[in-house]
């Protein structure tokens, strides 16, 4: 994942446009829910009733989650 000018680009090649770069994480119903800006969140796999509206893929996620955790872990070790 690559931070690009008004969002991020995935591997994938997807970019993601998150308002103001804000990108959260719930845990909600006993599993996980990434959020972007302050009330929005992406059609995952898991959410999606049709194929066509998936907006991300695990893969997708899992990238996502793996660069904000480490985002987490500088903004940590900056303390």
């Amino acid at each position: 994942m690559q931070k690009i000018k008004d969002g991020y680009k995935l591997t994938t090649g997807k970019k993601i446009y998150p308002n103001k770069g804000i990108l959260g994480i719930s845990e909600c119903d006993e599993r996980f829910r990434i959020y972007e800006g302050y009330d929005g969140f992406w059609t995952t796999e898991e959410d999606a009733v049709y194929k066509d509206e998936i907006e991300l893929t695990n893969v997708e996620l899992k990238e996502i989650a793996l660069y904000m955790a480490e985002l987490w872990r500088a903004m940590a070790n900056s303390l």
